[in-house]
């Protein structure tokens, strides 16, 4: 085994970067401390514990460490969040106002530093999906969107009827309008009209339609005033049935086919009768 080196050799102190003095309390001193020389490092970790502590605290909140059995994986994300918090303190010490108020917290900052360092790969696979088109890009071509978590389905039918439930149009309610409507949002739990939910939900759309398009911005700044009821009778995905050919019909269609055989013989018989006469 190799030598122990003396703590009082010049080679030794090299080591531990030097010496400094610590005060301590031992018990046997009356009006002072004890003096002892110790490495520096101790001393330093004593002058600046509570510094440590609150960064041990901030870095907890948001920590990069995954549950690792590599420790050169557990000591890489350590000093990783030691340089982003470094950095952050130095941002919010030099940078302008503009800046700083776009990265005050730890969070924002470690956002922006994140998509800064995979921006390079973000660019590449969108250029890849562009020229590849993978599946959900096939099926929003060919079906439809099917990212939007705001989806218009019918009510929830009345208990023991195949009749819908009747809600009032939110939209319309903003407008001082009491109009019920058998649709609601599955996202937002209120009724819409179909008219109403498209330009509830995609006002960027109405660019063309100047009409309807300052409607809804005289109805944004009434809509801070106003609360939003939900109901309990929206439907969900899970309830949503595609309709089959009888229940696609119009309603006029369906009663015309209803009655219609029976009013075809009632005027065969009264045409029968005037020929009679």
């Amino acid at each position: 085994s190799a030598p122990i080196i003396q703590g009082t050799t010049m080679e030794a102190q090299r080591l531990v970067h030097g010496l400094e003095t610590l005060k301590r309390w031992t018990g046997v001193e009356v009006m002072t401390r004890s003096k002892f020389r110790v490495p520096a490092t101790i001393v330093a970790y004593n002058s600046f514990t509570n510094a440590v502590d609150r960064m041990d605290q901030i870095r907890s909140t948001n920590i990069t460490q995954r549950r690792e059995k590599r420790l050169h994986m557990t000591m890489w994300t350590m000093f990783l969040d030691l340089a982003i918090h470094n950095a952050h303190c130095i941002i919010l010490n030099s940078a302008s106002g503009e800046v700083k108020r776009k990265h005050q917290s730890l969070s924002s900052f470690k956002n922006a530093v994140a998509k800064q360092l995979i921006q390079q790969q973000l660019d590449q696979r969108k250029k890849t999906e562009a020229s590849n088109p993978g599946t959900t890009s096939e099926m929003n071509n060919n079906l439809g969107g099917i990212e939007n978590s705001h989806m218009i389905v019918r009510n929830l039918k009345r208990d023991g009827t195949d009749k819908t439930r009747d809600v009032c149009c939110y939209l319309c309610k903003l407008r001082k309008l009491e109009v019920k409507t058998q649709f609601c949002c599955v996202e937002c739990k209120v009724g819409f009209h179909p008219e109403c939910f498209t330009a509830y939900h995609n006002k960027d759309a109405l660019k063309g339609n100047a009409k309807v398009l300052v409607q809804m911005l005289k109805l944004s700044e009434e809509k801070e005033t106003f609360r939003k009821k939900t109901t309990k009778h929206a439907g969900s995905i899970l309830t949503l049935e595609l309709p089959d050919a009888e229940s696609a019909r119009p309603a006029k269609a369906k009663s015309l086919r209803k009655f219609g055989d029976s009013d075809l013989d009632i005027s065969d018989s009264k045409e029968d009768v005037v020929e009679e006469v």
